[in-house]
């Protein structure tokens, strides 16, 4: 199973699109906030596709959630933007919400920094900034191995 993670957008709906195109056999995306217009978007052009979406703290209307949790495969996943848990400062809050939830793998952004690391036997997960820097990421999540991946558009 192959999951593309994007964030932070900040207003750059081509690169989200041209993520999405590059990677057209993957069929879950999750975006992490901070362009969440854009991503109302990808809703519209891909109603085949599964995708879970959290607002940032740049996403100023929007109803999404700023934190959300998935059953994924046999275990759980966290997503957030990452400001709600100070993500700036440390993953400490991160690890522990993730804990507290029983999820395997959080997902997050805000900080427009690559992070793939396992802490406390919690996968994290940052795929950067798409609108800064073009980063994105895939996991793959293959029987009980997951393979964390950085790419630049």
């Amino acid at each position: 199973m192959r999951i593309l993670v994007i964030s932070d957008s900040h207003g750059n709906g081509r690169k989200l699109f041209n993520v999405i195109e590059a990677h057209s056999d993957i069929d879950t995306i999750f975006f992490l906030g901070d362009g969440i217009r854009e991503f109302e978007d990808v809703y519209d052009a891909y109603p085949e596709k599964k995708l879970y979406s959290v607002r940032g703290n740049c996403d100023f209307i929007s109803n999404r959630p700023s934190t959300d949790l998935c059953n994924f495969g046999k275990g759980l996943i966290l997503y957030t933007h990452g400001d709600a848990y100070n993500v700036k400062s440390g993953l400490g809050n991160l690890i522990i919400a993730a804990k507290e939830r029983r999820a395997g793998i959080a997902l997050f952004g805000h900080t427009h920094q690559r992070c793939a690391e396992i802490h406390n036997g919690v996968c994290l997960f940052n795929p950067g900034s798409l609108g800064s820097d073009g980063s994105y990421g895939i996991i793959e999540i293959l029987d009980d191995k997951i393979n964390m991946s950085h790419y630049v558009m």
